[in-house]
């Protein structure tokens, strides 16, 4: 088999691309860029508001759980209101209040949860709160008869573009004397 000589010539309308050819070919990888790079900025929004919600809701199962351990181990409710709770936890087992064993949880104005104790420690323990959505609830009106709790806490979620709120509630039921 022998190759030909000389390669057959192009006819002149064929020796490249058009104006309006790059033109098309260049608002088509335009176009491309443009939906790639919207598909890309959504993703991101998504993930940071996954993110801010995962913290949140993180957030609020680790104080709704010291609340509610709390509570279990509390021996007496001293003080029972709708944005805190004062219990006695007798750590030393002598079936007498020492300091540092009446604790007060408490939902602060500013969307704070902390917790203090009569022995002067105290610390908040979670920030961003619904203070109008976050609460202690009671079977009874009077603190001594309180056989259970609820615990309602709403935490906000702020990331841009979606703001939303996010809750947890779980019901306690304590000794209180017995």
């Amino acid at each position: 088999m022998t190759l030909p000589a000389t390669l057959p010539r192009l006819p002149a309308r064929d020796h490249g691309f058009t104006l309006v050819e790059l033109m098309v070919a260049l608002f088509g990888v335009v176009l491309v860029s443009v939906v790639m790079l919207s598909v890309f900025v959504a993703t991101n929004r998504a993930d940071r508001h996954h993110e801010a919600d995962d913290r949140a809701m993180a957030e609020l199962r680790t104080v709704l759980e010291l609340i509610t351990k709390d509570l279990r181990r509390s021996e007496q409710l001293v003080v029972a209101d709708a944005k805190s709770v004062t219990l006695w936890i007798d750590e030393s087992r002598d079936r007498t209040a020492d300091p540092g064993e009446t604790i007060t949880w408490t939902i602060e104005s500013d969307g704070a949860v902390s917790r203090s104790t009569d022995g002067g420690t105290y610390g908040v323990l979670a920030g961003g709160m619904s203070y109008a959505d976050s609460n202690f609830g009671y079977d009874s009106v009077y603190p001594y008869q309180v056989r259970r709790v609820t615990v309602n806490l709403a935490a906000f979620v702020r990331s841009p573009g979606v703001d939303g709120a996010r809750y947890v509630a779980t019901e306690v039921f304590i000794r209180n004397g017995s």
